[in-house]
Formats: structure tokens, sequence, C-alpha cells
């Protein structure tokens, strides 16, 4: 089993109310992967960040916003693909005061990305974790004064390298930290070992994961645990590394307390608060 992260969480502060606990702004879905969102969303409330808003297509929004009463919702213009067409000034203006930006869940990586992406690296302060769709723009964070997290799995990094997936999988760990030195970001690179790159940062290898996590919507939870404790006050890093380490817990739990398939993702996020309580503080 793999130890977990050296790295302190932050504490929760008895005084802090949500504003104190951080703002996360989930921007992504479409019209054919609406709910992705919703799993990035509640894994992020589920780790302690205090407010929740997603962005998401016009055709979904009402529709989020009945399911996640707790949040708001931004209605964005949607393309002729049914994914998001461009970054209105009213999702500028959320990300300027979002603490955390979890971008890409639910959708496919269409050209207007570099666009988004560019624009909310320019406008935001908090760390973007980029996820699926927006992967591929990671170029366009490139001199932005943001903190950046890209959570590819083996065949999503084959596709932004350009490299076949067997190489990807030949030698994941030195690939994934050349890509985050050359890039700027921290990288997850998810499988069952998952490596954790950070530039001048020695790498971490999780290889204490669980069967039962491969499954859909398993990686939008694991971006909103990211995104979650980022809000928090962790750093890029701390964030990563204890997301992937409560992420394989919550699987193991699972796969012992009931069985190695059949779990859901939207099962994961309810074991979330009682598994960092227990191990946040050893």
């Amino acid at each position: 089993m793999t130890n977990r992260p050296d790295f302190p969480l932050p504490a929760v502060n008895d005084d802090a109310g949500k504003e104190g606990r951080g703002r996360v702004l989930v921007i992504g879905g479409s019209a054919e992967v609406p709910g992705a969102v919703v799993l990035a969303g509640t894994g992020a409330w589920r780790v302690g960040a205090g407010k929740l808003q997603f962005a998401t297509v016009s055709s979904v929004a009402r529709l989020l916003g009945v399911a996640m009463p707790e949040a708001r919702v931004i209605s964005l213009e949607e393309s002729d693909d049914g994914s998001i067409a461009f970054a209105s000034d009213a999702l500028l203006d959320a990300a300027r005061r979002a603490d955390a930006l979890i971008v890409g869940p639910g959708c496919e990586p269409t050209p207007q990305w570099l666009d988004i992406v560019g624009a909310l690296a320019r406008e935001s302060g908090g760390t973007l974790i980029l996820d699926a769709g927006a992967l591929p723009a990671v170029e366009a964070v490139a001199g932005a004064p943001v903190r950046c997290i890209v959570t590819p799995h083996a065949g999503e990094m084959a596709s932004v390298t350009g490299l076949s997936l067997e190489d990807v999988e030949r030698d994941p760990g030195p690939l994934a930290q050349r890509y985050c030195e050359r890039n700027g970001c921290v990288v997850v690179l998810k499988g069952a070992t998952t490596h954790v790159c950070a530039p001048d940062v020695p790498g971490w290898i999780h290889a204490g994961g669980s069967i039962a996590l491969g499954t859909s919507g398993s990686g939008d939870v694991l971006a909103g645990i990211i995104g979650g404790l980022a809000a928090r006050g962790s750093a890029p890093v701390v964030a990563a590394q204890w997301g992937v380490y409560l992420h394989g817990l919550a699987g193991r739990r699972f796969e012992d307390d009931i069985a190695d398939v059949g779990l859901l993702a939207r099962d994961l996020p309810a074991m979330l608060p009682a598994l960092l309580r227990q191990h946040a503080g050893q």
C-alpha cells in the first residue's frame, strides 16, 4: 500500500464559514455528457470546499440547478455540437473570484478550448485543473500567472504528446516528469499506478488504488477532489497527491466492504469526509 503524502493538508479553521474554505468553479458538461460536472463538483464539496459554482451549456444548466440546489449555475452559449462555445463575461467574472477552477469534465477536446482556457488563465488567480476535453489546451496556460494541474490517463497523455499508448505505458513516470517540466504544471498521470509529478519536486508514485475505480466518471470525481483541496488552500502538488490518495482509499473501501466491481462513481464522494478525517491527521 502506498504511504500517504508527506505534505500536510490545511487545517479547518473553527471560525471559518463557507468563504473561508474556498470557492470552486466547475466548467464543463455537454449535451451528451451533462453529469460529469456533478461528479466533479460533489467530489470538491465532500473534501471541504465551501462554495460551489457550475458553468455549463444552456441546455443543461437548468436541470443542473435542480440536481444541485446548493450551487450557483451559470448558463453558457452552446455550440452546434452541444459543447461550450466561448468564454462569456459571466464565466470570466466567476473565474476571477474562484479559488480553484475544474475545467473540461464531460467535454470533448474541441478547438475552442484553447481560447477558453487561455482566457481563464489570464483572468483567474486560482488553481486551474485541466481534465478531459480541456487537457490539450495546456499550452494556452503558458506565461499566465496561474497554477495548473493536468489529470490525463494514459490514452489522453498519448494524445496530447503525440506518442503511442504503448510508449506512455512503457515509461510513464519519466514521461510525466518531462511533461510537467516543459509545461510548468503538476501532472497526475492516472492508471493502476498513478504518477504525480511537479517541477523541481521528486515524483510521487501511488500504487494503492483499486480495481473498483475502473468505472466511468471516476476521473471526474478525482478532478473534483483535487480542486476542492486546492480551493481550501493546498498547493497544487499537495492537492494532487492527497486527491489521488483519498480517491484510492475510497475505491479500496468499496472493494473491501462490497465488491471489486459494481462501483458507481457517484458512490465515491460520500466516503470522502470520513476518509479525510481518518487519514489526514495521522
